[in-house]
């Protein structure tokens, strides 16, 4: 594994970590709802991955509803979600999936793919809309 991606991983780890209370994790699927924009991606172009914020205009948004629905436009393609433990499941109506490990701190919300399917690391960054 290369160091990046090792680094995206204790990042991930420190903020489910952050997150904690007599070492079971504070996350739930009550804290993930609400609508989250699209605030910074994380990715290396061949160099040590980076944040790297979106333009403010940007209009890209998730938002999970209490009763398991996904709306706005980062995942149009994906209906419904699951929640178990730091594990964000999508369900699009291909019956496919597409896991994620997110993590939640205050109003920042941190989702990477499950599988490695990014070489030097990658994921997004949402903050909470009021």
């Amino acid at each position: 594994m290369k160091t990046p991606t090792c680094l995206l991983g204790v990042a991930i780890i420190m903020l489910v970590s952050a997150c904690q209370k007599n070492g079971v994790a504070v996350i739930s699927q009550s804290s993930l709802i609400g609508k989250w924009k699209l605030d910074a991606n994380f990715y290396g172009t061949g160099s040590a991955p980076t944040w790297y914020p979106v333009a403010k205009d940007d209009n890209h948004t998730v938002q999970f509803n209490a009763d398991g629905t996904l709306g706005g436009n980062e995942y149009s393609q994906y209906y419904g979600y699951k929640v178990k433990d730091s594990l964000l499941t999508l369900n699009s109506t291909a019956d496919a999936e597409l896991r994620l490990l997110y993590a939640i701190k205050h109003d920042t919300l941190i989702v990477s793919p499950a599988s490695v399917s990014c070489y030097e690391g990658c994921a997004v960054r949402f903050v909470k809309q009021k």
